[in-house]
């Protein structure tokens, strides 16, 4: 008797997560917004787009760049988008733009896969814009969840440099991690990577967390496995899904990487935590 009734609740358990699964993916954003910096100004922006209203951060070098560049990102489930501003300091004379996935104005609900690659788009080309670049001359990253929107974004426009945390091939994996019983075929949103990379033509560094148990690094290799482009590798031993942006070592690797006037890589060239692997 005791055995139906836990297999009972356990499917009424993953049926309401899978019933709030866009409420779960795209929670409310923390407040532990990093919104100071000695090397650039951040300000807050509405960016509007298709008659919505786009909340972003825009953080500009004090001190006027020899070269202008920017760098979007999109950040993870459980992080604040301004989380790549701990970066700053590792990007003089860079440009950053990050944004949140919930709107402000007359749209409701929360966002979908679709509409989250057309705002990345629109945002890409708005940061260009205004920056009087073109959109090569722009970088791009994404983290965790923020991965699947970059990717996409980089498919279908030509960037400088893609910066790719704890990447996934598709949504499922890690959605398995915590809902075991979880099937594609539930999800509302796949963010399938695996079937847009090949379309990726810059440069990407994949920064890893070999304790991950959310995103093994194994599979983020994976979902680059074949790929004929130029990739790099950053994998800290000891660190796990979160908190890779907190690591020191993770922001020199992604500013060293994304220097403006850094040559891309001749081969694949994979290192971990600071050393070349054997």
């Amino acid at each position: 008797m005791l055995l139906p009734l836990l297999l009972l609740l356990v499917i009424a358990l993953l049926a309401l997560s899978l019933a709030f699964q866009r409420n779960l993916l795209f929670p409310a954003p923390k407040r532990n917004a990093v919104l100071t910096s000695r090397s650039h100004r951040i300000e807050a922006l509405a960016i509007p787009v298709e008659g919505r209203l786009l909340r972003a951060y825009l953080a500009s070098p004090i001190a006027a760049p020899k070269r202008r560049s920017g760098l979007l990102y999109f950040n993870g489930r459980h992080e604040h988008p301004t989380s790549i501003f701990r970066c700053l300091e590792q990007l003089p004379g860079q440009h950053l733009l990050c944004f949140h996935y919930d709107k402000m104005g007359p749209a409701l609900g929360k966002p979908g896969e679709a509409r989250l690659v057309a705002d990345g788009l629109a945002m890409l080309d708005w940061f260009a814009s205004t920056l009087g670049l073109e959109t090569s001359r722009i970088a791009v990253a994404g983290r965790s969840l923020g991965s699947g929107i970059a990717v996409q974004v980089c498919a279908e426009r030509q960037v400088r440099r893609l910066v790719l945390v704890s990447p996934y091939g598709r949504l499922i994996e890690p959605v398995r991690a915590a809902l075991p019983l979880a099937r594609e075929w539930m999800l509302k949103d796949k963010f399938r990577s695996v079937e847009h990379v090949r379309r990726i033509a810059c440069p990407v560094l994949l920064v890893l967390g070999e304790r991950d148990q959310t995103v093994p690094a194994a599979d983020s290799r994976r979902l680059f496995r074949g790929w004929p482009g130029e990739l790099s590798e950053f994998a800290l031993a000891h660190s796990g899904h979160r908190g890779l942006l907190r690591q020191p070592e993770v922001q020199r690797a992604i500013g060293e990487f994304c220097r403006p006037d850094r040559p891309g890589p001749a081969a694949a060239d994979r290192v971990r935590g600071g050393e070349s692997a054997a």
